[in-house]
């Protein structure tokens, strides 16, 4: 028993693996490889949001100056990339920041 114990440990601290774990390594490789796909996919998804969010609040800053407090919180909590690109279609051609104000408003944000 006690030479079983020892040997664990060596293994253990050698790294060395029998063919089963090795096995079971692949397998937890591919998941880990389809988790850092996935991980990357949605960065890209974020960035691609983060990137939508700052165009509307550019368009209206140059078009209106000064954007309330309020507009870019909700604005901010837009995750839905259609609707952020729907608001700086809007933002390029809206009259006013209060119609774009009622504009977000109406959206339900």
């Amino acid at each position: 028993m006690r030479f079983l114990r020892s040997a664990f440990v060596y293994i253990s601290k050698h790294k060395l693996y029998g063919k089963r774990e090795i096995d079971r390594m692949r397998y937890v490789t591919s998941i880990e490889r389809i988790a850092k796909q996935e991980g990357i996919e949605e960065g890209k998804q974020r960035g691609k949001v983060e990137i939508a969010r700052e165009s509307v609040v550019e368009v209206l800053a140059v078009r209106f100056g000064e954007i309330p407090s309020n507009v870019l919180e909700n604005i901010n909590r837009i995750n839905d990339i259609s609707v952020l690109k729907s608001l700086l279609r809007d933002a390029t051609a809206i009259s006013s920041m209060e119609a774009f104000v009622e504009l977000v408003n109406e959206t339900n944000l």
